[in-house]
């Protein structure tokens, strides 16, 4: 999905107990399944999973689950559903999709979001969603005396903006290892701060529990009537997206919009360490107890890459995967 790996489940998860999103989402993390097919020698650092289960809202198509390699299960991944949509509609698994442009609701377990399916002569031609309203928590919040202040924003799940300059020389696989240790002393830091950094609607979401996409991220520049940015997103000490993620580009598109810059009607075209890009259109704006809000939406290239069929011998000294 645009520079970005997803293994996609279509079935097995969905009688997943649980009467919410969140519910369902603890039970997925004690499921061996999961890590066993994401971590190596199935999988690799950089692999994510998404899941079907049954959905819990009335008008809810299907539900989707997150998982990444180390051992974290996402309130919500943009590019992971992107993949699990295009999968869903080629499977299948969403009924009466029409040449045209198709909408159908899913819960994820930060909320629902619109999924748009575009078919042209039967086949997939584009995948994107609208997600749920995004906006900024927190300004200029100072970490360390040795980095900058971070803007934290909600865009499903909690994102942390870094200016790229910290990293000393441009993005590029080079900074890397300067990028992942950065990252993850302004995650930890963020995760200590009292009282922390809550959803203002649903108490229930702190970034001290589910932590943060540090993203490190250049000045934007006009494209034609549009915006264009770069960005390398830390996941934790040791693990970093390969794209652009789709969360963090409708993250940042909600702060450009906050300072003014990015306005209703244009796109924010979002470029990874791959060259691959994911677009964010400012569609809306609205407000969430109080702060201003936009509502995006987010579209990516996805290539389907094969479908795959995993096995466990009863002896395998690691069932859970390693790394």
């Amino acid at each position: 999905v645009s520079g970005e790996p997803v293994r996609v489940f279509p079935d097995g998860y969905w009688n997943l107990p649980g009467s919410s999103m969140l519910e369902k989402r603890t039970a997925l993390m004690t499921d061996e399944r999961i890590q066993c097919t994401i971590r190596e020698p199935r999988g690799h650092d950089g692999m994510y999973a998404a899941v079907f289960t049954a959905p819990v809202s009335s008008g809810s198509t299907l539900g989707v689950l997150f998982a990444c390699n180390e051992n974290c299960f996402p309130m919500f991944c943009g590019h992971a559903l992107l993949g699990a949509v295009r999968a869903a509609a080629e499977l299948g698994l969403v009924p009466n999709l029409r040449d045209g442009e198709n909408r159908f609701l899913l819960d994820v377990p930060s909320g629902t979001v619109e999924a748009v399916v575009d078919m042209v002569q039967g086949e997939v031609r584009q995948v994107s969603f609208i997600n749920q309203p995004c906006f900024v928590i927190a300004r200029q919040v100072p970490v360390s005396e040795n980095v900058w202040p971070v803007d934290v924003v909600w865009s499903g799940s909690f994102m942390a903006y870094v200016p790229a300059e910290i990293l000393g020389e441009p993005i590029s696989p080079a900074v890397i290892p300067r990028a992942l240790e950065l990252g993850y002393a302004i995650e930890s830091a963020l995760r200590a701060m009292s009282p922390g950094f809550v959803h203002p609607v649903h108490p229930e979401y702190k970034l001290q529990k589910s932590g943060a996409l540090i993203c490190f991220v250049t000045p934007v520049q006009a494209d034609g009537a549009d915006l264009r940015a770069e960005t390398l997103n830390i996941i934790d000490r040791n693990n970093y997206d390969r794209g652009a993620a789709g969360t963090a580009t409708c993250g940042r598109l909600a702060l450009l919009w906050e300072q003014g810059i990015a306005a209703p009607g244009q796109t924010l075209y979002n470029y990874c360490l791959t060259g691959q890009h994911y677009d964010a259109a400012l569609n809306t704006v609205t407000t969430v107890a109080g702060h201003g809000a936009i509502v995006p939406q987010l579209t990516a290239n996805i290539y389907p890459m094969g479908e795959s069929r995993f096995c466990l011998s009863d002896d395998d000294p690691f069932p859970h995967g390693f790394l």
